[in-house]
This record gives C-alpha cells, sequence and structure tokens, in this order.
C-alpha cells in the first residue's frame, strides 16, 4: 500500500533519527575499542630473556657410599627349663549325674535363645498399627448448549439436576445401610461392632418398594458368586458389557518385518480428519470408582483372645436406573448389574517342623494399647452431561461431540506385618469389612428430527462388582486352662505365662515360640463407599430439510451408550489359625442387591419445537457464550532503546 507524500517524509525523517541515535551509541563503545588499538600498537615489545645454559658435566666413577659389615655369630641355644606338671584329669560324669548349672523358671521375655543348630534367634519385631482414610472426589459438568437464531425451547439443566438428585437420595435409601453404624476414621468398638450385626440381620426386613428389585443372603448363604441374587460360577468382566461404542478397540497384528526401504510409507491419519457421514454423539460418558485393599497383617495359628470375637463382611449394591426410549430410535436393553463374591480359601500347607518334641523357650513382644489396622476408603463420582443442541448440517461431513467424558477413581493399598506362632490379646478380636456400592443413572433423552432408525438412545451400563477374599480359614476352638490362666493373670496385671502353653500340642516341632502380646484390642477394619451419579438427558433437534435423501441416510445419533463401574476388593491374606475365645465368638457375611430400572421416566419439557438455523453447528465448549474484552499483555520498553515499539521502524529495517 502506497503511502501519500507527507505521511513517507515523517517516516523517512524519523527513521534518519533513529540511525543517528544508534550511531551515538555505538560511538563511545568504538572509541574505546580504537584507544585500546593505539596502545597496543605504541608499547615497545618486551625483550625475551636470555637463553639458559647448561655447563659441561665431569663424570665420575660410582661411589655408593655403603660400608659392607659382616654379621657377628649367632647366640648359643639357652636349655628349656622344665614344664610344670599337667593338672589332673576330670573325673567322667555319671550317666544318672545331674548336669553341672541349675534350672531356673523361663522369664517373661527370652530373647536371643540358640537353636538346635546353635544359631542365635532373634525375636521379631512389633508390629505397626496402620490408619488410612481416602476420599476421592470427581466432579464433571458438561452441560453443552448449541442454539442458533431462534427463541431458546430447550428445558434448563437445574430441571433434570433436580431429577438427579432425588434419584441419588432413593439409591441411597435402598442400601443396606451396613457402614452407617461405624463412624468414619475412628477404631471400633464391640459396641459398634454389635450394632453392624444388627443391621445386616435386619436389611431383609420389610416390604421392598415397588418395582425394586431385592435379594438378601446372610451367612452360609452369602458365600460364593452372587448376580442379582443368583448363584453364578464367575465374576463378569465390566468390559465385555461395555456399550459398543466403548469397547477398546482390537490391536492390528504385527506384520512380518521387511526391507524398510522397499515397505510403502504408512498411511498416517489426518488428525483433523472426518469419517463420512453426520454424526452427533452425546452421550458415551464413562464413570468408574475401583478401590483394591490386599491386607497381609499379623496373624497366628494360636489366637487367645480375653474378651470377644467379632468376624463381620458385608457387601450392599445399588443400581437405580431411569431411562426413556426415543420413538423411532434404536434403543438396545440397558444392563443393570450387581455381583458379590464373599469366599474364605484356606491357607497353603507349611513344610513340616525341623524340630522333634515341644519347645523349652519362648519370645514375646508386647504392645502397649491396642493394635489397629484400619482402611477407610470413600469414592464418589458426579457427572452431569445434559446436553442442548440444535444442529443443521451443511457439508460433505460432520462430526458433533457433545458428550465422551470419562471420569474416574482409583485406590491401591497393600499393608504388610508379621506371622507369630501365637496371639494373646486381653481385649477384643474384631474383623469388619464393609462394602457400600451405588449407582445413578438419569438418561431421559428428546431426540427430534433424525431419520428412522438413525438415532441410538439407551444401552447404558450399570455394574456393581465386590469381592472380600479371606486367605486362612479361623476355627473356633474350647479355650484351655493354660492360656485361659495366662490371660486371667495378664488382664489382672500380671506379666507371666503359663508353662503348660509350651506343652501344647500345637506348638510341637517349634524350638522357640514367638508371642504377640496385646493388652488392648485387635482390629481389622476395611470400610470401602462408592457413589457414582450420572446424568446424560440430552435435548437434540436435527434440521435436516438442506440435505438430500442419499446424505439423510448417513446421518447417525447416539444419546445414550453410558458406562457405570463401581469395582471393590478386599484381599485379607493370612494363615489358618485355631482361636479360642473367653466372651465367645460371633461371625456372619451378608450380600444385599438392590436395584430399579424405569424405562419409561417422563421427560420434563417434551418435544422441542422445529428451529431453522442458516449456522454449521460445531460444538466446543465456551463457543456459545458471548467472549470476553480482550486482554493484551504490554508491549516491553527497554530504557536503552528508546523508541524501539515504534512499529515504523520495522518498515526502514
Amino acid at each position: 500500500m502506497s503511502l501519500d507524500s507527507s505521511t513517507e517524509i515523517v517516516a523517512h525523517f524519523i527513521g534518519s533519527f533513529h540511525l543517528d541515535i544508534d550511531a551515538l551509541r555505538l560511538r563511545s563503545d568504538y572509541g574505546a575499542f580504537r584507544v585500546a588499538q593505539k596502545l597496543e600498537a605504541e608499547t615497545p615489545p618486551e625483550t625475551p630473556p636470555p637463553a639458559l645454559r647448561s655447563p659441561p658435566l665431569d663424570m665420575r666413577d660410582f661411589v655408593p657410599g655403603v660400608a659392607y659389615v659382616a654379621p657377628a655369630e649367632p647366640p648359643a641355644p639357652q636349655p628349656l627349663s622344665a614344664p610344670d606338671p599337667l593338672p589332673d584329669a576330670l573325673p567322667p560324669l555319671e550317666p544318672q549325674a545331674m548336669p553341672w548349672f541349675e534350672e531356673h523358671p523361663l522369664p517373661m521375655t527370652h530373647i536371643g535363645p540358640v537353636s538346635g543348630s546353635g544359631m542365635m534367634l532373634l525375636p521379631p519385631p512389633p508390629p505397626n498399627s496402620i490408619l488410612t482414610i481416602t476420599t476421592q472426589i470427581g466432579l464433571l459438568s458438561d452441560n453443552d448448549l448449541l442454539d442458533y437464531g431462534a427463541p431458546d425451547a430447550f428445558v434448563a439443566p437445574e430441571l433434570h439436576m433436580a431429577q438427579l438428585a432425588t434419584l441419588a437420595g432413593l439409591g441411597t435409601a435402598l442400601g443396606a445401610g451396613v457402614g452407617e453404624a461405624l463412624p468414619p476414621g475412628t477404631a471400633p468398638t464391640l459396641e459398634m461392632a454389635e450394632e453392624m450385626a444388627g443391621r445386616m440381620t435386619a436389611a431383609d426386613e420389610g416390604t421392598a418398594t415397588p418395582g425394586v428389585t431385592l435379594a438378601v443372603a446372610h451367612g452360609a448363604a452369602a458365600q460364593g458368586i452372587l448376580v442379582d441374587g443368583a448363584t453364578a460360577i464367575e465374576l463378569p468382566v465390566f468390559v465385555n458389557l461395555l456399550p459398543a461404542l466403548l469397547q477398546p478397540e482390537e490391536e492390528a497384528a504385527p506384520e512380518a518385518a521387511g526391507d524398510p526401504r522397499l515397505d510403502p510409507l504408512p498411511d498416517t491419519p489426518d488428525p483433523f480428519g472426518v469419517d463420512p457421514g453426520h454424526a452427533v454423539v452425546s452421550g458415551r460418558n464413562l464413570a468408574v470408582n475401583e478401590a483394591l485393599v490386599t491386607l497381609r497383617w499379623v496373624d497366628a495359628p494360636v489366637i487367645a483372645v480375653g474378651g470377644s470375637v467379632m468376624d463381620l463382611a458385608a457387601i450392599s449394591q445399588t443400581n437405580v436406573m431411569s431411562t426413556t426410549a426415543v420413538p423411532g430410535a434404536l434403543s438396545p436393553a440397558p444392563v443393570a448389574m450387581n455381583a458379590a463374591m464373599i469366599e474364605r480359601i484356606a491357607a497353603p500347607e507349611t513344610s513340616a517342623p525341623a524340630f522333634a518334641g515341644q519347645p523349652d523357650s519362648w519370645q514375646v513382644v508386647t504392645i502397649e494399647g491396642d493394635l489397629t489396622a484400619l482402611n477407610w476408603v470413600q469414592q464418589y463420582v458426579f457427572l452431569s452431561d445434559f446436553d442442548r443442541a440444535e444442529v443443521i448440517f451443511t457439508g460433505s461431513a460432520t462430526y458433533i461431540g457433545l458428550g465422551e467424558n470419562v471420569v474416574s477413581n482409583l485406590t491401591s493399598l497393600v499393608e504388610l506385618g508379621f506371622h507369630y506362632d501365637l496371639i494373646l490379646v486381653e481385649g477384643d478380636m474384631l474383623t469388619l469389612t464393609s462394602i457400600s456400592q451405588t449407582n445413578v443413572l438419569l438418561d431421559a433423552d428428546v431426540v427430534t428430527g433424525a431419520p428412522s432408525g438413525a438415532a441410538q438412545a439407551t444401552g447404558d451400563v450399570q455394574v456393581n462388582k465386590a469381592q472380600i477374599s479371606t486367605v486362612g480359614i479361623d476355627s473356633v476352638e474350647e479355650i484351655t486352662e493354660g492360656f485361659r490362666t495366662t490371660l486371667e493373670g495378664m488382664q489382672a496385671g500380671g506379666s507371666d505365662l503359663s508353662a503348660a502353653i509350651l506343652e501344647d500340642p500345637r506348638f510341637a516341632g517349634l524350638d522357640t515360640v514367638n508371642v504377640l502380646h496385646v493388652k488392648g484390642n485387635l482390629t481389622k477394619l476395611n470400610v470401602i463407599e462408592q457413589v457414582n451419579v450420572l446424568g446424560d438427558s440430552d435435548q437434540l433437534h436435527l434440521a435436516l430439510d438442506t440435505l438430500s435423501a442419499e446424505e439423510a441416510a448417513l446421518v447417525s445419533v447416539t444419546a445414550g451408550s453410558n458406562a457405570q463401574l463401581n469395582a471393590a476388593s478386599v484381599l485379607d491374606d493370612g494363615i489358618d489359625s485355631a482361636v479360642m475365645a473367653m466372651g465367645g465368638a460371633y461371625s456372619d457375611a451378608m450380600i444385599h442387591q438392590a436395584g430399579l430400572i424405569d424405562l419409561d421416566a417422563p421427560v420434563d419439557g417434551g418435544a422441542m419445537s422445529a428451529v431453522v438455523s442458516e449456522a454449521v453447528a460445531f460444538l466446543a465448549d465456551g463457543m456459545i457464550d458471548a467472549p470476553e474484552a480482550p486482554v493484551f499483555a504490554p508491549f516491553p520498553m527497554l530504557t536503552d532503546h528508546p523508541g524501539s515499539a515504534d512499529v515504523m521502524q520495522t518498515a526502514l529495517a
């Protein structure tokens, strides 16, 4: 673009002015450089030092300066004196004579005995208490709006949010509520364990809500695998149940290696390419909660308890789904599945004892107070994807993605301890495991304007999967007199072990008995709470007036295909134990599975009015919102470069 004469004169004047300023700035540096050159030229060269000359050397004969002296004669050997008389031999021990040491009663703590092989046996270290509290919350709001030109005919997302909150409250009410007896982050007491047992017993009482499926199993009936109340052979695989759009892509088989110089260039996919046709995806959301707890803590083949023993395992699973079939759309059947397993497996057999007979010593590790392993995991997912879109296709290929969100929580814990030969507990021994899982889904879609069979709604999947596995079976036995006497003495403040304990046949083959003494309670608590709430009520209107019949046949709309998963696993890996309790023992297991599926949920909004738009709809987050005022960063102004931000300077460069 040409400039007028006045502007061009001003531009040349300013450019010349800046060039003069640059010359003045560089003149001082150039002057200093010229002065250094002149000083170097005027300085006379230094006179080199004279060369060093060495005087001539006179060679002389070698004189070491060492005089040889012959060694003196060695002294004559002196005669040895007569040795002292040897002591008399010790008399041999008689066969029936007692040993030279005296027997003493075994102490309370005997550290460092010697095994039959002569090796020093070190006592096992004291175990540590474990306390973990994990809270994971995944929140995602993806309520997209695609609205051009016409008055808004959509239902506000707040109405769907209120409906989703109602369903979430219903899902909580359908659960067994076993974990409510256990305050979060608190070591349970015997009273809390009794309240948990009462809630497990009352889980199947009362009349079920109409439309709700309920299955409860207790005791031996809760052992094994139950899927929606029915016995199964194996637990389902979540990946196999996923909708087609969420299935993982199969990996291509590797081709035989060849000469890369002869192979053609591989086809590189276009990252901005779009498949032929017109596709709108407003579902395809995935929400996952997963918790894995592995406990290899303290255990012993013999456990004696001065109080009571309680072993409780409870699983509560609930699925709540509310969907609406879209007229003229493909509606695959939804899947809502509760799968649970409670199993007790005998520990692998150990090798035969290395020594014969009963042990003659013990080692005691004492815990002053309670010994607790507590794991509390809470996982929550709240995902809302209430999309509203008015779409017109004008191009040859279009892809509009309004959903396809992924939210996941993952917790994995592995906790280790030590095994002993005997555990003595003055208080109570509690083993409590509670898993609570709730899935809530709202998918009431409205799709108008789509060709018959082009839209696919529902096809959602809900899965609750829980597993409680215990390796090592605890057999309750009558407490013997030796263990009773020892525990009563400890509860009274004593510290002695009855010598009859070493004579117990359970310890045959041991050289030393490793004992863990707990003055308080021995508690193992694992609580997992998982809540998964997903809302995907979409409102879609497609205007296909501008498309030909062939192009309209390539239109596809996906308004469902969502998936939810709650997966929890608790593995208590120990050994088979004989448990003796002065206060009695109680154990129970429960699996509670409930479900509510409403396939004809009312949609607050009905059909949308037809909207005519002349724009091509490509959705992106924040695209419809009013743009904010732009904020520009200031140009850098350097003090030694005046006018460096002047745009005219670049024109003259």
